[in-house]
């Protein structure tokens, strides 16, 4: 066996990665990024004026002259084709962080009262067992909600898909109504105008019954529209053969329908969760309830604040999944158009 030896006409790997490097440009190769980035840092270091605030026309200018440079140094990255999405990511997040600190080295901000006012560890310690009652009341309620919703929104949606005219006409005036009424005015009803009727409901179940009703209502929009975006070939074809309306909902409009709901479905969830403050009207002690009834009672809005924490523990996680159904869902209907 012979060898392939590389010959004058045959470059090696070595002089082909150097043939490539010479023609990429000198301000985007990786040694002229980090020695921008060296350079930043010894101008962090030994040029910006020590922390507190800027006295002088010149220290205003040194540290303007800074951030231009910084962010010239990610614009670089970000416009560069040949670098990997990481690395932009890191250093655009890089970029937030300097300007984080940049603010809290030259600001004159009160960072210790700011944290005793609306941080203060042993003030959240205090209203804990409050806070504790109107998370999982407020779970509750939203979760009671959202079952309720859906099952009244379903039927309502299927109902109207048979197109009866004179069923439509209830239908309607039923989804115009609860969008159209108050939220607020309709738990009052509920809870302080139907015992004068002689229905006496506990608070908790008026309250999933408000939130349910309206949430309903747009609940069936959001169901009708899902059923119509089906092509009306497919309904023919499962007349065709000899399902009746029952059976062509069941099984071929529903299963994909839903495909097309569950995203706006999920944000219509988190809509009416964030709507059960206003339960409050009605003497629950949900989440924001219980954090206002603590800020006044230790005179501190660290339980309020401890309280919009938890509400973003709830509701973040659950607008990142309907982007994430949304996109699963929007592929899988291509994948049933093709």
């Amino acid at each position: 066996m012979t060898e392939n030896k590389p010959t004058a006409r045959t470059p090696s790997r070595l002089q082909d990665v150097k043939k490539q490097t010479e023609r990429v440009p000198l301000i985007r190769r990786n040694a002229f990024v980090y020695g921008f980035l060296a350079a930043l840092i010894i101008y962090a270091v030994l040029i910006l004026p020590p922390s507190g605030s800027l006295t002088s026309i010149f220290q205003m200018a040194v540290v303007a002259l800074f951030v231009l440079l910084c962010f010239a140094w990610v614009v670089l990255i970000l416009t560069d084709e040949l670098k990997p999405k990481w690395m932009k990511t890191v250093f655009a997040f890089a970029l937030l962080g300097v300007f984080g600190w940049l603010f809290y080295r030259y600001s004159e901000a009160q960072w210790g009262d700011m944290i005793f006012l609306f941080f203060n560890v042993e003030i959240i310690q205090k209203a804990w067992p409050t806070l504790t009652k109107g998370f999982w009341t407020t779970i509750q309620l939203a979760i009671s909600v959202a079952v309720l919703s859906t099952v009244l929104g379903l039927i309502i949606a299927v109902f109207r898909s048979f197109n009866n005219r004179i069923l439509n006409i209830f239908i309607i005036a039923y989804v115009d109504f609860f969008r159209a009424m108050p939220i607020i005015v309709l738990l009052i009803i509920i809870y302080y105008a139907l015992p004068f009727l002689g229905i006496r409901l506990d608070a908790m179940l008026a309250g999933i019954i408000g939130l349910g009703l309206n949430s309903s209502a747009y609940v069936s929009e959001i169901f009708r529209s899902g059923i119509q975006s089906v092509k009306k070939g497919q309904i023919e074809a499962a007349h065709a053969l000899g399902l009746n309306a029952m059976q062509t909902m069941r099984l071929v409009l529903l299963p994909q329908a839903l495909r097309v709901v569950m995203p706006p479905l999920v944000g219509n969830y988190v809509a009416s969760a964030k709507d059960t403050a206003l339960c409050s009207s009605i003497s629950i002690i949900e989440l924001l309830k219980a954090g206002l009834s603590e800020q006044s009672l230790l005179a501190n809005p660290s339980p309020l604040i401890f309280s919009t924490a938890l509400y973003l523990a709830m509701f973040v996680p659950l607008t990142r999944l309907s982007s994430v159904l949304e996109v699963r869902m929007k592929a899988g209907v291509r994948r049933i158009n093709v």
